[in-house]
């Protein structure tokens, strides 16, 4: 992914799970710039969010990715759905809340992609009736 640098650049966040708890604490976070070809660790950032599996959606949009994530919490659901976001050249995670009608839906129902210039997080889950989904566009 490009930056202002020109320089493209991975991220990875490595999360420590087990089979009774689940994730063990926040994530490592580590940033590879191609042209320094070094693996660098991300301190004193601490993501609170878990992080969704390999196979779920991610969309690029001005330099910055997105990707469904979840919180687990007592809010009558049990969970949390949200959109992470991390800026390439800034270095910087943010979050952006959905919709209350998508809060509590499992995150492992959501996509999220781009359409046009804007973010559309897609629900595709069990409550809808199976040949239809939800489509939500943020400007």
């Amino acid at each position: 992914m490009p930056t202002r640098t020109d320089d493209y650049k991975l991220v990875r966040l490595v999360y420590h799970t087990n089979i009774v708890f689940g994730y063990n604490g926040p994530p490592d976070i580590e940033i590879y710039p191609i042209n320094s070809g070094v693996w660098k660790r991300v301190i004193g950032v601490e993501i609170k969010h878990c992080m969704v599996k390999v196979m779920w959606s991610r969309t690029f949009v001005n330099g910055v990715v997105h990707w469904i994530a979840y919180d687990v919490v007592s809010n009558g659901c049990g969970i949390q759905s949200l959109v992470m976001s991390f800026s390439i050249a800034d270095e910087v995670f943010g979050e952006i809340m959905l919709p209350d009608t998508l809060v509590c839906v499992s995150p492992t129902n959501l996509s999220i992609m781009l359409f046009e210039e804007s973010l559309v997080v897609v629900n595709y889950g069990r409550e809808i009736d199976g040949t239809s989904c939800e489509v939500w566009v943020m400007k």
